[in-house]
């Protein structure tokens, strides 16, 4: 009866194998790819980490003692081989710094607009904006400018931003809007912001207002 008993067992099981063995297959397939796919993410990570760890260091020897022209090209380098890292954003931002001090501005910008388009760093974004800002009013672009400073500011930049927007208002000639601009301003930089004073020199110098 026990033979019996387990025979029946084995069949049921063979039967249920044979019904249900291309289910498994695929399940135990899927499984088995999910696993590889995952191990293979990872190294592709670890291997693109490397690389732009790498591409850095070449940037940051290329930006001691180094031209913008070369810069620049060590920043393209560095962008097209790791668009997403932390390290090619800082690149651009360098980059740009660079071209503004050799008088080129429009390749400052291109730089700035980069970042804003590429860098994962809300605050690296928030900085390109605040500082294209200042290209562009330079450029007596005054609506593309403060264009920049209506979104994708971070909160640790308000102040910065509001900053900028009060020097571009004021520059339009437009005090009033100046003064509220320079006041939310103030009133972002807490605590000890490096900001302050010359927040308040400025509210000073504008006088209350009508």
């Amino acid at each position: 009866m026990y033979d019996l008993e387990e025979q029946e067992k084995i069949d049921a099981l063979k039967g249920w194998w044979h019904e249900n063995r291309a289910t498994v297959l695929a399940v135990a397939l899927v499984g088995v790819a999910t696993y590889a796919g995952m191990s293979a993410w990872k190294a592709w990570k670890a291997h693109a980490a490397e690389q732009a760890a790498q591409a850095w260091t070449v940037f940051q020897a290329a930006a001691v003692g180094g031209d913008a022209a070369t810069i620049a090209a060590a920043a393209q380098t560095i962008e097209a081989a790791a668009a997403s890292s932390p390290f090619a954003a800082r690149a651009a931002l360098s980059a740009a710094s660079a071209q503004l001090a050799a008088g080129k501005p429009d390749a400052a910008q291109q730089q700035y607009q980069w970042v804003i388009e590429h860098a994962k760093e809300a605050e690296l974004q928030a900085l390109a904006r605040v500082r294209l800002a200042g290209v562009l009013a330079d450029a007596k672009k005054y609506d593309e400018a403060l264009h920049q400073l209506d979104s994708g500011i971070d909160p640790a930049f308000a102040a910065l931003a509001g900053d900028r927007k009060g020097d571009i208002l004021l520059a339009q000639g437009k005090a009033s809007e100046a003064r509220s601009a320079y006041q939310q301003a103030l009133q972002a930089a807490d605590g000890n912001h490096p900001l302050k004073p010359t927040l308040q020199a400025k509210l000073d110098a504008l006088g209350a207002g009508q």
